[in-house]
C-alpha cells in the first residue's frame, strides 16, 4: 500500500485524471447491476450529507464540470481512500497502471457525476464485479470510510454550489 500511497502522491497530473476516467470506466463496465441497486447498498447517512445529496451530484449534476485543481485534489484523495479498502485497492492499482491515453485532447475534464459514481462504489457496501484484472467483493464500509467519503460530498456539492468553475 505504501508504494501505492507514493505513486498516487508523485504521478503527474495528467495521468491522475485518465487514471479515475479510466477506474470508472472499469467499475461502470464490470458492475453487473443498474445505479439503483448500487444506490440502496449506501448508508443512509451518505445518501444525504448535511442536506447535500450523493444521488443529486450524480444525476442532477453529473455533467457539471469541476474546475481542473479542484478535480485533481479530490481525485488523489478518492484513489487514496480506495488504497484503504481491502476491496477496491486492486481496482484503484490497475487503473494507475493500465489507464490508456487515447483521447483528442491533452485537457482532462472530470465531472460532477463521475466522482460521484466514484464516491458511491466506495461507499457501497454491498456488490461484486468480476474481471480480467481481478474480483472486488465489497462487503463494508468504515465508519472512517463514511466520515472520509461524507467530507468529499461537502466539498463537491460546495463547488457545485459556489459556481467555481475554470
Amino acid at each position: 500500500m505504501n508504494k501505492l500511497m507514493d505513486k498516487i502522491k508523485t504521478i503527474d497530473d495528467y495521468a491522475i485524471e485518465r487514471a479515475m476516467e479510466f477506474m470508472y470506466e472499469e467499475l461502470v463496465k464490470h458492475y453487473d447491476g443498474d445505479i439503483d441497486t448500487l444506490i440502496e447498498t449506501i448508508p443512509d447517512n451518505l445518501i444525504n450529507v448535511e442536506g447535500r445529496s450523493i444521488t443529486d451530484l450524480f444525476f442532477s449534476n453529473e455533467d457539471t464540470v469541476l474546475p481542473q485543481n479542484d478535480a485533481l485534489i479530490l481525485s488523489r484523495r478518492i484513489l487514496s481512500l480506495y488504497t484503504h479498502d481491502q476491496a477496491m485497492v486492486q481496482v484503484a492499482e490497475y487503473a494507475l497502471d493500465h489507464w490508456v491515453d487515447n483521447r483528442q485532447s491533452t485537457k482532462v475534464i472530470l465531472s460532477s457525476g463521475l466522482i460521484a459514481a466514484l464516491l458511491m462504489f466506495m461507499a457501497s457496501t454491498s456488490f461484486t464485479i468480476k474481471a480480467d484484472w481481478g474480483e472486488i467483493k465489497k462487503e463494508a464500509v468504515t465508519e472512517e470510510q463514511i466520515s472520509a467519503v461524507a467530507d468529499i460530498i461537502k466539498e463537491l456539492a460546495n463547488m457545485i454550489k459556489t459556481g467555481d468553475r475554470d
